[in-house]
Order: structure tokens, then C-alpha cells, then sequence
């Protein structure tokens, strides 16, 4: 009866519970019947008639059993969980959804526990580092750290455990393929709802590609850093080598020129006629050895940056006719026919007046040179009121230039034919530096010729520069020697301060023949002795000394606290002509500069101003 009142009793609960899990009952209930468990229990859902099924929990428990042993009695408990199984379900599927998007993310992701050991990894890690996931458990990882970064992970992960808090760590894992791999590592703390730590979850990026990217921008900055100091170095040689070869180019032209001006003045006696045409010559050539000198130092200057412009308003036509002044004789020596089409009056542009002139002084002697004796030449001025730019249009009637070498025109040291070369001696340098000249104010240059019918040369320049008001280089123009007669001076007393000796006897003999008494130094730290031995009315004084400086030797003296001293009136020599010089002089406390080779007339001349300056 028992053992049918339990099955009776089995059955009745069998009713209760959802058909799908019946045999689950059964195998338990069986299971415990024969002594294969020591307690029942049993998660089960009801039976769906009843209702919406309930998840329910089964326990029981024997509490008769009969001769034999066997149960014939049980007791048990029958409660609701359907909402923890409804939680445990919750928390499955976002254990999945984690799983899920833990093997599939780009990122390398782990945990470990409280003290730092590694309990997952995921397989983009794995795939980062190059090892299967149980290498990585534990503290295995660390058998991969790069040795040179092994340390620096290790404190990492000791502050990071000791603090709890956020961290962040790039660094390398040295692959078991001999591989380097870099990435960049977070941590952070994962603590329960009380707040009590239970590990640690993390995530690497590779970094690899990027910092590859970065090492090489790093040695292109450093190669790029490393030609920009060369070039700089070799700016400032190439200044050095500018300023050396003006010095030593200037230095012995100043003798040149110098002793023929002396000559020709009468300085050493009266000449004949054939001397004088003589010392002609060789003044004329020294001009165009000093010209060609000066071509070549502005051609380098505007290549390097280091020629401005001094812009005013220049009036076009007054411009035209000083050049036209100037070259009147060239033409006029060759029985040239020139013609001159001038503007609306007053027409002006914002120009460096001594580089306009520049340009169109080598381009009308070029139009003259090829141009045949008895032939014609001019220049026309148009203004177009559209584009606000003037037109200098210089054209001749001449040999002209071939179409395939007029893109040949404009470079340096550039002769068109040989025959011409041989017929018209010349560097080539001309026109080079009046496209320099024109493309530095803002303008350009055209040429339009056909052979044995001429040239139009056509130079365009903005009415209004759009270039700031700068300084420029002084320009130097040779014109022939003056005979005026000089002026006795017999109370002035000047000091030449002058180490080349061929120059110092030059401008020796040209002061003792204008009246002045003189004394010479030949070295810069003799000079301010002189100074205060001989009280000098004026002190004559070349940059380049050796011993002290001309300009230190000049600020020396500015700064003397005898005011008769601190007031002698200064005079700059300098054979460098570089850009700023004359700015320096004058800014060490020279009352003027003149550049070498020293044009006996215009050193005079200064030399007067000066001392007419000072003494008013």
C-alpha cells in the first residue's frame, strides 16, 4: 500500500509539473529513491494548464521507510524561484553577449584577480602577443614583455595594484616569432557593489603601425633639422665667401682706380696726352672690373635673400631722363639715332630709385652694344590704368635674337652666339640680374626680337609695390675723374686708420695734395692712442683692421668720456659692401660710410660735408 500510495502520490505530482520536465523528476526522484543522492531537489517549471508557468524548487526528504529500507514516506517543500531564475537568466545572456564580444573585438582584452595574475584573455590578445591564451594566464605574460621595457611594466603593475586606480602604460611585447610589438595598455579596477576589490580588467591596443609612423617622422625631423643647420651653415660660408671676395676684390680695385683718378688729377705731375688717355684706360677698366665685381656680389645677394629693396616714389620720367643723361655719350660715340616716348607728367611708381636705374641702364647699353653704329634705339614709357603698372619698353634696331635662345636670355654668365661674345666683350651677367632686379619688385620682364630686325625688351613694374619700405645696398656707379682743383686745407689734421698699404700711400698722397696734414695707423688698437695723442680733426677709418675692429674702434670712442674726444667727426672705409654695413657703421657712431674702391672726388667731397656738418 505505501509503495502504491508513493506512486499514487508520484503521480499526483507529476500533474503538477510542466510535461517537459517530467523525466527530469522521475530520474531524480529514482536517483534518491535508491540511495544515489543523499537529498532531493530539483529546479522545475509547472505544469502549463495551472497558468503561466512557475519555475519552482523541489526539496524533500525520506521520513519512513520499511522493513526492507526502502522509502515509503517522503516530506518536502514546493517554492516559487521564478524570479531568480529569471535573474540567472538575465545574467547568462550578458555573460554571452561579453563572451561573444570579448573573441570578436579588435582590442586585446584581459582580467586578473586582485594580485595582478592574469585569469582571461581574450583571443585578439592572444593574436597581439602571438601566443595561445593558457601562455598568457597567471603571470606568464610577462614572459613577453620586451627586456628593455620588462621593468617599467612591472612598476607599472605594482603602483597600479597598490593605488587601484585607472592607469595607462605604452610599452613592448617581444613575440615568440622575434617579432616587436608595441601597444598601449589600460587598467582598471573591478570592485562589487560594496566597493570591494575583486580584480582587474584591462584592454591593449597595437600600436605597432603608429609608432613606426612616428619613428620615422622622428628621424625625417631629424634629418630634416640636420639640412637645415647645414644650410644655415652654408648661408652663413656663403655670406663669409661674399663678404671675403668683396674684400679681397675691392682692396686692390681701390689702388687700381684709385692711383689712376690720382694720376689723372695731376697728383704726381702734369701728363701728356697720351698719358692721360693711358691712365683713361686704365680708370675705365678698372670701372668695368668694379661693375662686373658689383654684378656678381648682387646677382649672389638677391640668390640668397639678402637684398632689399629701398622704395620711395619715383618719378618716372625724371628717372628716364638721368639714365638718358647718362648713356647720352654712349650713343652719341656709336652716331646712334635714340629716341625717348615719355608718359602723362608726373606719372610715379613706388620703386628703389638706384635699382630702376639699374635696370634700365643695362638694358640700354645691351640695346646699344648690338645695336650697329649709325642704327636706332629708344625707350617708351606706357602706363596701363587697368593693372596699375608702368611699362619700360627699351627696343633697338639691332642684330636681334634667335626664338630658340631667347629662353637662354636671362641666365647668368649666358652669351647667346660666340661671334657675339668675341665682337661685344661682356659676362653675360646684365640681364641675369635685371630679371633679379625686376622680379624683386614685383614685376616682370618680356623680350620680343627676330634676327637682323631687333629687340623689344618690355619691363613691367607695379605702380604700387606690395613690398614693405626696406633698406638696400647703396649702388655704385663709376663716372670719370674730375679735375677740379683742391682746396687748401692746411688746418685740418686727419687720421688714417688704413691697413693696406698700397691704399693707405694712395689716400696719403690724394689728402696731402687737397692741404690736409695727416698721420697713418696701420692697426685698430693703435688708433684710439692716436686719437687722444694727436687730437685729430677728423679720423679716416677702414672696418677691416686687424688688432680691434674699425667698428669697435669707433664705439670705443663714442663712448670716451672727453667729450672732444667722444665728438671727433668719423668716416667709414670698408672694402665688404655688404647688406646692413653702412647701417652698422653709422649705428656704432660713424658720421658717414663709404664703400671701396673710394672715389677720390667722392671721399673729398665727404669728407668736406663732414667736416662742415660737425663743425656747424
Amino acid at each position: 500500500m505505501l509503495n502504491a500510495e508513493l506512486e499514487v502520490n508520484q503521480v499526483a505530482l507529476q500533474e503538477l509539473i510542466h510535461p517537459d520536465d517530467r523525466s527530469r523528476l522521475d530520474a531524480t526522484l529514482m536517483a534518491y529513491l535508491r540511495g544515489e543522492t543523499e537529498h532531493f531537489s530539483i529546479e522545475l517549471r509547472t505544469n502549463p494548464s495551472e497558468g503561466e508557468p512557475r519555475w519552482v524548487l523541489c526539496r524533500g526528504q525520506a521520513i519512513e521507510h520499511d522493513t526492507d529500507g526502502a522509502v515509503v514516506r517522503m516530506a518536502g517543500t514546493y517554492m516559487d524561484i521564478t524570479e531568480r531564475v529569471a535573474i540567472e537568466d538575465q545574467l547568462r545572456a550578458s555573460e554571452q553577449r561579453y563572451q561573444t564580444l570579448s573573441t570578436i573585438s579588435p582590442v586585446g582584452i584581459y582580467r586578473a584577480n586582485r594580485h595582478g595574475f592574469f585569469t582571461y584573455v581574450n583571443p585578439r590578445w592572444c593574436a597581439i602577443v602571438g601566443v595561445p591564451a593558457d601562455a598568457g594566464l597567471g603571470m606568464g605574460w610577462l614572459r613577453y614583455i620586451h627586456p628593455e621595457d620588462y621593468m617599467l611594466v612591472r612598476n607599472f603593475w605594482d603602483k597600479t595594484i597598490s593605488t587601484q586606480q585607472e592607469s595607462q602604460i605604452e610599452f613592448r611585447y617581444l613575440r615568440p616569432d622575434g617579432r616587436i610589438c608595441w601597444v598601449i595598455a589600460q587598467v582598471v579596477a573591478e570592485t562589487d557593489p560594496s566597493g570591494s576589490l575583486l580584480g582587474y580588467v584591462g584592454t591593449q591596443v597595437d600600436i605597432t603601425r603608429r609608432m613606426v609612423v612616428e619613428e620615422r617622422l622622428r628621424q625625417q625631423s631629424a634629418l630634416l633639422e640636420e639640412a637645415n643647420t647645414n644650410l644655415a651653415k652654408a648661408a652663413r660660408l656663403k655670406d663669409q665667401f661674399l663678404a671675403n671676395m668683396s674684400h679681397e676684390l675691392r682692396t686692390p680695385l681701390t689702388g687700381i682706380i684709385g692711383f689712376s683718378e690720382a694720376l689723372s688729377q695731376g697728383l704726381y705731375g702734369a701728363l701728356g696726352d697720351a698719358q692721360q688717355r693711358a691712365v683713361q684706360h686704365v680708370f675705365d677698366n678698372g670701372q668695368h672690373l668694379l661693375q662686373l665685381i658689383n654684378d656678381i656680389l648682387d646677382l649672389a645677394r638677391i640668390g640668397a635673400g639678402h637684398v632689399d629693396l629701398k622704395l620711395g616714389p619715383v618719378l618716372v620720367d625724371d628717372a628716364c631722363g638721368e639714365v638718358i643723361d647718362l648713356l647720352n655719350g654712349l650713343f652719341q660715340s656709336k652716331k646712334q639715332q635714340f629716341t625717348y616716348t615719355a608718359c602723362e607728367a608726373g606719372l610715379s611708381i613706388e620703386a628703389d630709385i638706384l635699382r630702376v636705374r639699374q635696370i634700365l641702364i643695362n638694358l640700354l647699353s645691351n640695346a646699344s652694344k648690338f645695336t650697329p653704329r649709325g642704327g636706332a634705339l629708344g625707350l617708351e614709357i606706357h602706363y596701363d590704368a587697368q593693372r596699375k603698372e608702368v611699362q619700360f619698353c627699351i627696343w633697338d634696331h639691332g642684330i636681334g635674337i634667335a626664338a630658340n635662345q631667347q629662353n637662354m636670355l636671362f641666365q647668368p654668365f649666358v652669351q647667346l652666339d660666340d661671334r657675339l661674345a668675341r665682337d661685344q666683350p661682356g659676362t653675360g651677367l646684365g640681364l641675369a640680374l635685371v630679371r633679379q632686379l625686376v622680379t624683386l619688385h614685383g614685376g616682370r620682364i618680356e623680350v620680343e626680337s627676330r634676327v637682323g630686325e631687333g629687340s623689344r625688351f618690355r619691363v613691367f613694374l607695379p605702380q604700387h609695390s606690395p613690398l614693405p619700405i626696406l633698406e638696400t645696398l647703396s649702388s655704385h656707379t663709376g663716372t670719370p675723374p674730375s679735375h677740379s682743383p683742391p682746396t687748401p686745407n692746411t688746418a685740418i689734421h686727419i687720421l688714417l686708420a688704413e691697413d693696406e698699404a698700397s691704399v693707405a700711400d694712395l689716400l696719403l698722397e690724394y689728402l696731402g695734395y687737397q692741404g690736409y696734414s695727416t698721420n697713418y695707423v696701420g692697426r685698430g688698437n693703435e688708433v684710439i692712442e692716436s686719437v687722444h695723442h694727436l687730437r685729430p680733426h677728423l679720423l679716416l677709418i677702414d672696418i677691416q683692421m686687424p688688432g680691434m675692429s674699425g667698428l669697435d674702434v669707433i664705439a670705443h670712442l663714442r663712448a670716451d668720456p672727453d667729450p672732444e674726444i667722444a665728438q671727433i667727426p668719423i668716416i667709414a672705409l670698408t672694402a665688404l659692401a655688404m647688406a646692413g654695413d653702412r647701417e652698422r657703421c653709422l649705428a656704432a657712431g660713424a658720421d658717414d660710410y663709404l664703400s671701396k674702391p673710394v672715389r677720390l672726388e667722392q671721399l673729398g667731397a665727404t669728407i668736406r660735408r663732414v667736416l662742415n656738418t660737425t663743425q656747424d
